[in-house]
């Protein structure tokens, strides 16, 4: 069977030639001298700008002198609360990078946009998104709901959590095609992410799309439900021992 990353951790790629921005509220702004990364292509103005999963938020505060550090200086201004600002580096950096080079840049960017809105895209727009890294599910296939519902079980059996917590958990579903299990290739598979940040864990499950057999689970720390809870119990603990 092949490698393959959680849906929590596939990276991103693709840009828009025009945008069509989806906030009507004011999202604060950092200073004029700061800016926030979290991870990827992109800096950005809003320290909570949806481009970003919520998984890795809060961002991280940076300069905007180091931008010309090497750790930064390959990103590039958000398309989303830098508009403005990512049109005139495309502008620029037209006459540094080759065109392959940007129009790769302006596909990753697209598809960063189109992933503000992860929770409602379909099989058919990740199979749009990423050609060939994605499949569709047919009618020879078990649907998502029932694959969900294995999914739940086999968490609730496997790693002891209570079904009805398990039922509760924020789950993403995703099929991948042309994978290889026991020997046979050409396979297709759902993969069931349960990413809630709640819990103190993450968890995966593969199963063939054909019968709903599971072929593999994943289990992963929740490091911002853990870093919460010693931080609350530290909190606590100061507390306690001020009125002693």
């Amino acid at each position: 069977m092949r490698k393959k990353v959680a849906p929590f951790l596939l990276a991103i790629g693709i840009m828009l030639t025009v945008f069509t921005p989806g906030f009507t509220e004011e999202m604060p702004l950092a200073p004029s001298d700061q800016l926030f990364f979290g991870g990827g292509f992109y800096y950005h103005v809003e320290p909570e700008c949806p481009v970003i999963d919520e998984l890795h938020l809060p961002m991280r505060t940076i300069e905007k002198a180091m931008l010309s550090d090497e750790k930064y200086e390959r990103l590039r201004p958000c398309m989303h609360c830098m508009q403005l600002e990512s049109e005139a580096y495309y502008v620029e950096m037209a006459y540094v990078y080759p065109e392959e080079e940007i129009a790769l840049n302006r596909h990753n960017d697209y598809i960063a946009l189109r992933l503000m809105d992860r929770d409602n895209l379909t099989f058919e727009d990740s199979a749009e998104l990423c050609p060939g890294s994605y499949g569709i599910p047919d009618e020879n296939d078990i649907s998502s709901e029932e694959a969900i519902r294995i999914a739940v079980e086999k968490i609730a059996s496997e790693y002891g959590v209570d079904i009805d917590v398990a039922l509760r958990l924020k789950n993403s579903i995703l099929c991948f095609p042309n994978i290889e299990y026991n020997g046979v290739d050409g396979l297709k598979s759902y993969s069931v992410g349960f990413t809630d940040l709640s819990h103190p864990y993450f968890y995966d499950v593969e199963l063939l799309t054909s019968t709903g057999e599971v072929i593999d689970t994943q289990i992963m720390k929740n490091l911002k439900y853990n870093e919460a809870r010693g931080c609350c119990k530290t909190a606590q603990q100061k507390s306690e021992r001020s009125h002693n």
